[in-house]
């Protein structure tokens, strides 16, 4: 197997990386998921870094609770640099062999490191992978798993096997190991080999670029299929479930990212990027549509801007949607033949009987 070699002189077999920015209201329970972890019998030992980065609530003053109370939590305060800047000095600061992660606003089942440390002493990947669970305003809990069986891959099998259908099956937001740092646990040598690939000023794809990388660099990686620890609290008030204006520019900036990461590791699949893109693309059309509070005529405005570019333009054909559902499928072609009224007439009406944030 070409698995991660296990370095005895690590003082913790798993690190959690937790960036802390101005979430006095959450992080209790993020952190009490992490403290009230499994640990097997046979000291497997687990580090929490807490990263404050600059906050300016009492962030700061839990996270040193935490720390003066137990001994594996690490605190590092730094000045306010965004949550890449934040999590790459996490992984910088681990004392470790694998590292999670678990956002400041989400909190993680107890059976987590007990599951995942069984994993790395049998298997020794460079990555395990494994679903999320959304949690969404409305109260309904949505598992979503990866489309990867489960079991072993080593190099030759991810080249293979994943690479050609890596990003996309063809359908909409089809990526076989989901584009999260959270659904995921990196070898650390793993992590440091692609670090200096994720820009510090995204805010936008951060996760897309990092796994993308690792998937590219791994040399094995463990799937544990019907396995949903994570939990993801879909919060309005969150990043993810605010409007962003200039979410179309951030697009642009990551599929260049994400161009550049293919050809410096010569991955054989660029279409990959650009289904994976068009995808990200739609998601993000429809939030467009249900999220911009200024209105029909300034929803038309941008549609129109999106239509015409560069991203959308490079990434779309009608070959690339042919395995779309019949309802994306039709969104699609709408929005190709700019019939944006249309458009946003049934995506208002479908997100307003679904009951819950795009």
């Amino acid at each position: 197997m070409d698995g991660c070699d296990l370095n005895s002189e690590s003082k913790y077999l798993i690190n959690i990386v937790v960036p802390c920015y101005n979430c006095q209201e959450t992080l209790d329970s993020t952190v009490n998921s992490l403290i009230k972890q499994q640990i097997p019998k046979d000291c497997i030992e687990v580090q929490i870094i807490l990263v404050d980065d600059g906050s300016t609530d009492r962030t700061s003053t839990i996270c040193d609770n935490y720390s003066s109370k137990y001994q594996n939590i690490l605190v590092i305060h730094k000045e306010n640099g965004g949550l890449v800047d934040a999590w790459k000095t996490g992984v910088r600061s681990a004392q470790g062999q694998y590292i999670a992660f678990c956002d400041s606003d989400d909190y993680i089942d107890k059976n987590f490191v007990k599951t995942i440390s069984q994993t790395i002493i049998q298997f020794k990947p460079e990555l395990i992978v494994f679903g999320m669970t959304f949690e969404y305003d409305n109260g309904d809990i949505i598992h979503e798993d990866v489309l990867l069986k489960s079991g072993y891959y080593d190099r030759t099998q991810i080249v293979n096997e994943l690479f050609p259908v890596l990003l996309s099956n063809g359908d909409m937001q089809t990526e076989l190991l989901q584009s999260s740092r959270c659904n995921k646990v990196f070898a650390k040598s793993l992590l440091d080999k692609i670090l200096d690939d994720i820009p510090e000023n995204v805010s936008f794809g951060e996760d897309d670029i990092t796994c993308f990388a690792a998937e590219l660099n791994t040399n094995s990686i463990y799937c544990i299929h019907g396995y949903y620890p994570y939990h993801y609290v879909r919060n309005t008030s969150s990043m993810i479930g605010t409007y962003d204006v200039d979410v179309f520019i951030k697009i642009e900036k990551l599929y260049k990212a994400l161009k550049k990461i293919s050809e410096k590791y010569r991955f054989n699949y660029p279409e990959q990027v650009d289904k994976d893109i068009l995808s990200i693309l739609f998601v993000c059309l429809k939030k467009e549509i249900c999220k911009n509070p200024n209105g029909l005529k300034s929803v038309l405005k941008r549609l129109n801007c999106v239509h015409d570019s560069e991203a959308f333009v490079c990434c779309y054909d009608k070959e690339t949607i042919r395995n779309y559902g019949i309802s994306k499928r039709l969104f699609a072609l709408l929005f190709y033949k700019k019939w944006f009224v249309c458009i946003y007439i049934i995506s208002r009406i479908y997100e307003g009987i679904r009951g819950r944030n795009v």
